[in-house]
């Protein structure tokens, strides 16, 4: 309780005063909260430029399996399929690989990293702390983040080939009669 004090006595305001501790303790608490504010602006950045990156690659990805079945679609589309049916298929395949990545490369790199850092902060700085926690909530960020790039990633290029009628989907309207 008393360390608790002074901690809290050194970042408290007194009206217009601070009252700030300089001791060893004091120094290294404010080379650590300088580091974990850095850290997490890091961490922010880098997460914005993989969703992006993973947004860019499961886009391609999808439009390259769209282009491979136009075929399809249009078979689907003259059969009487919606827009909203051709987009629940490609939907669906774009979350099952959303839920792969997330399961097993998203989420081993967020632990395995976070064990990495805790472990350098506790030898370089001689903490005993932990400052970086992987729980539920970690894990349900990155579930979400992935659902939104999946959702993005492939409503625009399936929006675009379920407007065409299914006989420009499958590829004949512009044939010559010979």
């Amino acid at each position: 309780s008393e360390v608790k004090q002074i901690v809290k006595f050194n970042y408290e305001t007194f009206g217009r005063i601070r009252y700030k501790l300089n001791n060893e303790v004091s120094s290294t608490l404010s080379m650590m909260d300088s580091m974990v504010e850095t850290l997490s602006q890091v961490f922010l950045y880098v997460g914005i430029g993989f969703a992006v990156f993973a947004a860019l690659m499961l886009f391609n990805f999808i439009s390259v399996s769209i282009s491979y079945k136009k075929r399809e679609i249009g078979i689907l589309r003259a059969v009487g399929a919606r827009g909203a049916d051709v987009f629940g298929i490609f939907f669906n395949e774009s979350m099952i690989i959303t839920l792969i990545n997330q399961r097993l490369l998203a989420s081993v790199v967020t632990v395995v990293g976070a064990w990495l850092i805790n472990n350098s902060l506790r030898e370089s700085g001689g903490f005993s702390l932990t400052l970086l926690n992987v729980g539920i909530r970690q894990f349900a960020l990155i579930l979400g983040v992935g659902i939104l790039v999946a959702f993005i990633s492939t409503f625009l290029p399936v929006l675009k080939i379920s407007r065409k009628r299914p006989i420009d989907a499958l590829g004949i309207g512009n044939r010559k009669a010979i």
